[in-house]
């Protein structure tokens, strides 16, 4: 079919295109139900070592893989976890700058509307 070469976990786990097709399966492990997917195809992009390119390579032992490394995938969920919530706080950082100018812009408003208010009861002498 094709050249068949072996990767390490951490390029096989650094490598961000993949496509795969997998099935759900819940089994019970001990008193718990785990749900783990069983997979039915997976391919990633890979450098290829005799062209130096990068095409995606089936990879024939991806449940075993799994099965392995599920420290490293432990591993990969947390990072990508800590990621996530690290630029949800920029995000909210960032929304937040434009935000709080637009809030003194109307506070501002707010504040000029109320001094010309104050200033045409002033003027008519209306609620004293």
């Amino acid at each position: 079919m094709g050249t068949e070469y072996t990767v390490t976990p951490e390029e096989f786990y650094s490598v961000k295109l993949a496509k795969s097709s997998s099935v759900k399966k819940t089994k019970l492990k001990g008193i718990a139900l785990v749900n783990e997917p069983d997979i039915k195809y997976y391919a990633k992009k890979f450098k290829c070592p005799n062209c130096n390119e990068k095409h995606f390579a089936k990879v024939l032992n991806t449940n075993d893989l799994f099965e392995q490394n599920k420290s490293v995938n432990i591993k990969v969920a947390i990072k990508w976890i800590v990621n996530m919530f690290i630029g949800g706080i920029l995000i909210i950082f960032l929304t937040n700058i434009p935000l709080s100018f637009a809030k003194k812009r109307l506070d501002k408003a707010e504040q000029m509307k109320e001094e010309m208010y104050n200033s045409i009861k002033e003027q008519y002498g209306i609620g004293s």
